[in-house]
């Protein structure tokens, strides 16, 4: 199957979330315990086959819905707030069958992809042998797990360890017994795991492999390919004016950490804090509550009253920066090519946030957001890629400084 990709759902269902965040618990060094988002974009391709034989058992990767992102909030905030290892998310007795099955200690593995696959019902005929080639470089010899997850709802998730192995480079291979690829169709997460770098990591892997075990979080430019840039009327520009991506810096993430916390927290924490209502404990806030109220209804004018702004998600962010713009410029249209695939007349808004001199505050102090926030509109090609109109009066103020461009869209339905 073609490569259908995701990136940085930094759902901040943004459930949870350009690129891949990722986070890690202290041990010495820089590790990556679990990704910052669900990590479809990994994945080219994917091919099951019976008994060596190609099986008509037809495997997609599924871009995620609510409970995907749910699930994956979950497993993110037990690593990253509680400061666990990602293996001991897992029933003790899936922890167990891990030892068992791969001869390692489970507290040396990190989780290196979430991702919901989606299984056409069928009747499964023999063991199923499922090879995903990916787009990171895991080596032959590598340590790597397979936990699937049968999920009924997000508080009902029975996972399962299956037997897989690095079968060539960047292509895993995991066998699923007949009984549960008969049992586990339709929605299923899945989830990999690869030995840590240190103490106890290099059990179970080949010489050439324990090399190569501290696999790096993907960065937005591996995952985002940008167009030229061309005037509003779609004329190429007559110079190199460019919009490019660019590291983050301590500003972006900790804006972007500042925006995960809003959303997750019952209670809001953005500009309009006071002028928002208290939420159920439980309940996560929408998206767009953390932007200040005239760019709440920027973005409503811009998508249309059929658009319910409260459900907005922000599937892809990028902190970008230009070059060699000149005023006569004027507005300028440049096109992203995201790991999310967009569809055709979807409505998308585009917010770009300036850095600050100054943080501004909430009434109690805290910071309420790190950046001017400007709406941008912006529309879906018809190759799924995003065009964004990059206005005259915004564009000057990237030239010297990274700017945090989001994405915001309906949610996909799962």
């Amino acid at each position: 199957m073609k490569r259908r990709l995701l990136s940085l759902a930094m759902m901040i269902l943004l459930l949870n979330t350009g690129s891949a965040l990722a986070t890690s618990i202290e041990t010495g060094e820089e590790l990556t315990d679990v990704p910052g988002l669900p990590t479809q974009d990994s994945v080219v391709s994917i091919k099951t086959q019976i008994e060596g034989q190609d099986a008509e058992v037809d495997v997609e990767v599924g871009m995620p819905g609510p409970v995907t992102m749910e699930v994956h909030s979950d497993i993110y905030e037990f690593v990253h707030d509680e400061s666990q290892l990602a293996a001991d998310y897992f029933p003790p007795e899936e922890q167990q069958l891990i030892e068992e099955m791969y001869q390692i200690d489970s507290d040396s593995l990190y989780m290196t992809e979430f991702m919901r696959l989606f299984v056409d019902p069928t009747e499964i005929e023999g063991d199923v042998e499922v090879t995903m080639e990916m787009d990171v470089d895991y080596q032959v010899g590598q340590t790597v797990v397979v936990v699937l997850g049968d999920a009924v709802d997000a508080d009902n998730v029975t996972w399962h360890v299956v037997e897989a192995s690095v079968t060539a480079p960047g292509e895993i291979t995991f066998m699923v017994p007949q009984e549960l690829a008969q049992q586990v169709q339709g929605n299923v997460l899945c989830t990999v795991l690869t030995v840590r770098p240190g103490e106890g990591g290099e059990a179970g892997q080949t010489e050439d492999a324990a090399q190569i075990s501290g696999l790096p979080s993907k960065a937005a430019s591996d995952l985002v390919s940008v167009g030229e840039a061309v005037d509003a009327q779609g004329n190429p520009l007559d110079h190199d004016f460019a919009i490019l991506i660019t590291e983050e810096t301590d500003t972006v993430v900790e804006e972007l950490d500042n925006m995960r916390a809003y959303v997750r927290s019952p209670e809001t924490t953005g500009e309009e804090a006071a002028a928002q209502p208290e939420a159920d404990a439980g309940e996560r806030q929408p998206m767009i509550g953390y932007f200040p109220q005239m760019i709440q209804s920027f973005v409503q004018t811009i998508l249309g009253s059929g658009v319910d702004a409260s459900s907005l998600v922000c599937y892809e962010y990028l902190p970008l920066t230009s070059q060699d713009y000149r005023d006569t410029d004027g507005d300028v249209v440049v096109s992203f090519d995201f790991a999310t695939t967009y569809v055709p007349g979807q409505k998308v808004a585009a917010v770009l946030g300036i850095p600050l001199e100054q943080p501004l505050y909430n009434a109690d102090g805290s910071i309420a957001t790190l950046f001017d926030w400007n709406v941008q509109r912006a529309e879906v090609n018809e190759d799924g890629s995003v065009a964004v109109t990059f206005s005259q009066l915004v564009v000057p103020f990237m030239e010297n400084e990274t700017t945090l461009l989001l994405v915001l869209s309906e949610p996909f339905s799962e």
